[in-house]
């Protein structure tokens, strides 16, 4: 017995009352296989400072359910505290969360973002493999460091010594915004008084309304300035106030966008009545006090603009994204009074905003919400891509080089689709890929005027490459579909014609360095000049579509008037029919044929229905009708080219003209025929027509009273 007792390990005596096995074991005590003492936590579990959890019995499943989410309720609440204090300006929506955690990992497994650095990095909003920042300082306002600035140095001399705090001295670490509120300047935002005498020129609410409609129906075609529920939200607020002046007023900025959107829909008013500028209706107008013609509603709209440019200093503090959709509204509406002056200037004015928002990069944070990022995105794609257009049609240098520009481009999210109109989302996208062909093509044709002789050949190769690589885009486009759907009964019937115009308008473009550099070489007789279309045949490839493309712009256009009538303050109509009838005067110039002329007159009646009262429209409406007259006077001089059918038809004009006489002989109708028919056929002599519009131009050509009496003349036709 006693050699029993030898093996057995002694132990320690216990007392009986912590003898005691508890009831039921707690979860981590079980799995562990160790012996539970009781209570709630138990030593054990206190001891290792874990959770203490019983198992209920299955006939309490239902109230240990209950239990565990109200557990489960009261940890995520105090966690999501924690959270927003150590992490400030983070949303808590599910999508925002899951997006960070894995970038948190992604960073973590790739080695991008260092080890005790990725909280830093995300709390001041920039990325280690980035050299730019964008700190959210509201819902609408960010501020933007870029590359190599002193901010974007100091975030990272921050970080640095943050994570060194953070690990030394973490009592005394706490985390601090470079960016801050002395970045705005406050003191110039507290002018209510501007504010107020601003809201006193608002019309009664239901005219505000259909000017509202009329904008977003007619302006706001395949480009996005406003959200439509902001607009009215702000509306309401200001129509409120108005009202009850102890309301909060509305900021300046908001206030400034409703403004230039009244201001704008005043230009579209008459397209949503039967009284629709049309070529062949009468147009109500009143004559000012030029002489020329005036619409009543643009007196208006010049009040609206008026009020909305005192608060143009405390939008430009503000600096939000407020701001630039109020300078880009400001530079559409002055896009018909002055496209390279004040258009230009606000829309740059725009754009500089945009940038310091950093609307130009490709936000990749988790302080503003989807909604806001998208509105962000359309807008910088307007702004930028309007403002492009004009600087390339209007020979204005670059403002923003595409290489700093990686925006992401608009996505279709259903909260800022309309409410009872079609979306024009892929108008949208479509309408941005073609300005961003059209400035590439301005890109090649610039190389291709500075290149030596010997590399015009590669460059126009290129350019060639381009333009076919451009025409199978186009091409690939769905037909009937939301950007090829022409028919007239069709929501997109209007936003899809611009589409077109365009599309007309760069084929134009591509072509129109070729046509004048022909016309000018074969009509001044440079000794020196090569022959374009037997060195670069691709010239001619490109002037004929140019020529094609003018005539498809006046035929859209005249489908337009036919159907539901031209705006006479759209820049899309406006810049494709000016461009398509200057083509066609230099096609003129050297051929001429029934089909230019037609074309000619009838872009010529709808350009004119186009530019009714609207700033220097009338001057380029003058300026062309002089060319086209100075054509016709001299036709009979030229040395163009003539087909046997229009032969006959112009020398009667031209024999009418020059001689004014309704009785001739036979013999000297015979003259004359052989004399201008030597001169048709004879294409190397005289200084040609070119000369003679430049003449008539410059020194024995139209005054400036008869350019008017032209222009007036126009407009009278189309009255009758």
């Amino acid at each position: 017995m006693d050699d029993s007792r030898k093996g057995r390990r002694w132990r320690h005596p216990v007392p009986q009352e912590l003898r005691k096995r508890a009831t039921r074991a707690c979860i981590a005590c079980r799995k562990a296989k160790e012996k539970c003492e009781g209570g709630r936590p138990c030593s054990r579990c206190s001891r290792f400072g874990q959770q203490c959890i019983f198992e209920a019995a299955h006939s309490d499943r239902r109230f240990r359910e209950e239990f565990d989410r109200t557990d489960e309720r009261e940890r995520i609440h105090w966690m999501e505290l924690l959270l927003k204090h150590y992490v400030p300006n983070i949303s808590l929506e599910l999508q925002s969360l899951r997006e960070r955690a894995l970038e948190i990992s992604k960073s973590s497994t790739t080695g991008q973002v260092k080890s005790g650095q990725s909280n830093e990095i995300m709390s001041i909003g920039l990325a280690e493999d980035t050299e730019f920042a964008i700190s959210p300082q509201s819902n609408t306002t960010t501020q933007y460091a870029g590359e190599l600035s002193y901010v974007s140095l100091s975030m990272r001399m921050q970080q640095v010594i943050h994570q060194s705090l953070r690990n030394t001295l973490p009592e005394v670490y706490e985390p601090t915004d470079l960016f801050g509120d002395q970045w705005s300047a406050h003191p110039l935002q507290s002018e209510t008084g501007l504010i107020s005498s601003s809201l006193e020129c608002l019309p009664p609410r239901d005219v505000a309304e259909f000017l509202i409609n009329s904008f977003f129906n007619y302006a706001q075609t395949n480009d996005f300035y406003v959200e439509q529920s902001q607009l009215c939200e702000t509306l309401n607020l200001c129509y409120s106030y108005s009202a009850q002046m102890q309301l909060p007023h509305p900021d300046a900025s908001s206030v400034c966008v409703l403004l230039m959107t009244l201001a704008i829909g005043t230009r579209f008013a008459h397209m949503g009545s039967p009284w629709c500028v049309r070529s062949d209706r009468k147009i109500q107008s009143v004559p000012d006090h030029k002489g020329g013609t005036q619409f009543s509603e643009d007196e208006l709209g010049l009040k609206f603009y008026r009020f909305a440019s005192k608060l143009l200093p405390l939008i430009i503090a503000s600096a939000s994204l407020r701001t630039v959709q109020a300078c880009l509204l400001m530079g559409t509406y002055f896009i018909h009074i002055d496209a390279s002056g004040l258009s230009f200037t606000y829309l740059g004015l725009a754009l500089r905003m945009a940038v310091q928002n950093g609307m130009h990069r490709r936000y990749t944070g988790h302080d503003l919400d989807t909604e806001t990022i998208e509105i962000r995105n359309r807008v910088f794609w307007t702004t930028y891509s309007l403002e492009r257009r004009i600087g390339i049609l209007h020979g204005k240098p670059t403002s923003l080089n595409v290489a700093e520009v990686d925006a992401a481009f608009p996505t279709n999210i259903p909260s800022l689709r309309p409410a009872n109109d079609p979306s024009n989302f892929s108008n949208m996208i479509t309408s941005i890929c073609l300005t961003s062909n059209l400035a590439n093509f301005a890109t090649e044709i610039a190389s291709l005027r500075k290149a030596s002789t010997d590399h015009k050949k590669q460059c126009l190769d290129n350019l060639l490459s381009q333009r076919e690589s451009f025409l199978a885009w186009w091409a690939s486009l769905p037909n009937g579909g939301l950007c090829r759907d022409l028919g007239p009964s069709s929501g997109y019937f209007r936003t899809t014609i611009h589409l077109q115009l365009d599309c007309c308008l760069i084929r134009i473009f591509l072509g129109w360095y070729p046509l004048i550099e022909r016309v000018t070489t074969s009509f001044f007789h440079n000794p020196e000049a090569v022959d374009i279309e037997d060195d670069l045949p691709g010239k001619s490839i490109l002037e004929a579509d140019c020529v094609k493309a003018s005539f498809e712009v006046v035929n859209l256009c005249t489908l337009l008037d036919d159907k539901i009538g031209l705006a006479r303050v759209s820049f899309t109509e406006f810049s494709a029919c000016r461009a398509a009838l200057l083509a066609i005067l230099a096609q003129s110039i050297s051929t001429r044929t029934a089909k230019l002329r037609n074309a000619l007159s009838t872009g010529l009646r709808l350009f004119g229905v186009m530019s009714m009262g609207v700033g220097s429209a009338p001057s380029v409406v003058a300026c062309i009708e002089s060319l086209q007259k100075s054509l016709h006077h001299r036709m009979g001089h030229s040395p163009g080219k003539m087909s046997t059918e229009d032969l006959g038809y112009d020398l009667f004009k031209t024999w009418v003209n020059d001689w004014g006489t309704e009785a001739a002989s036979i013999g000297a109708r015979a003259s004359n025929t052989s004399h201008y028919t030597s001169r048709a056929t004879n294409h190397n002599q005289g200084d040609g027509v070119l000369s003679n519009v430049m003449d008539s131009l410059g020194f024995d050509g139209l005054s400036s009273a008869d350019w008017f009496n032209s222009w007036s003349s126009l407009f009278a036709e189309v009255e009758q």
